[in-house]
C-alpha cells in the first residue's frame, strides 16, 4: 500500500528531496539493492513493489517505462540467484513453475509492449492501482 501511495504521489508530480539535486547516487542505490536482496532471499517479498515505490519518489528523471525495465531486469537477475539458492535446497515445484511460465511469458511480452507505448501518467496510475488491489487483498 505504501508503494501504491508512492506511485500515486509521483503520478501527481510529487517527489522527495530537492528537485535541483541529482537522483540518489551509487552508495544509496547499492544499499537499496542490498536491503531488497535480503528481503527477497528471505521472504520472496515483491522486490518490484519496493523498487517502484523508491523509483517513483526518489528517482525523478526515471521515466515509467525505464523504471519498469530496470525493475524487471533487476528482478530477473535477483530471481535467478534466489532460484539457484532455493533449487540447490530442493525447494522448487517444477510442475507449478512450468504452468506459471506458460501464462507469464506471453503476459510479460504484452505488458512490455504496452508499457513502451502508453503515456507515463496512465502507466503510473495503473501500477498504483495494481499495488492497491494486491495490498488490500493481503490485509
Amino acid at each position: 500500500l505504501l508503494a501504491a501511495g508512492a506511485s500515486l504521489l509521483r503520478a501527481l508530480g510529487v517527489t522527495l528531496g530537492n528537485p535541483t539535486k541529482p537522483d540518489p547516487g551509487f552508495v544509496a542505490t547499492a544499499s537499496l539493492g542490498f536491503v531488497i536482496g535480503v528481503l527477497v532471499g528471505f521472504t520472496s517479498i515483491g522486490a518490484g513493489s519496493l523498487l517502484m515505490a523508491v523509483f517513483a519518489l526518489c528517482y525523478r528523471r526515471l521515466s515509467p517505462a525505464r523504471a519498469v525495465g530496470a525493475d524487471v531486469l533487476h528482478g530477473a537477475v535477483l530471481a535467478a540467484v534466489a532460484a539457484l539458492a532455493h533449487g540447490s535446497a530442493g525447494h522448487i515445484d517444477f510442475i507449478m513453475l512450468a504452468n506459471l511460465l506458460l501464462g507469464s511469458v506471453p503476459g510479460v511480452l504484452l505488458g512490455g509492449w504496452l508499457c513502451s507505448r502508453l503515456p507515463s501518467r496512465p502507466v503510473r496510475v495503473g501500477i498504483a492501482a495494481m499495488l492497491i488491489i494486491s495490498g488490500v487483498r493481503l490485509l
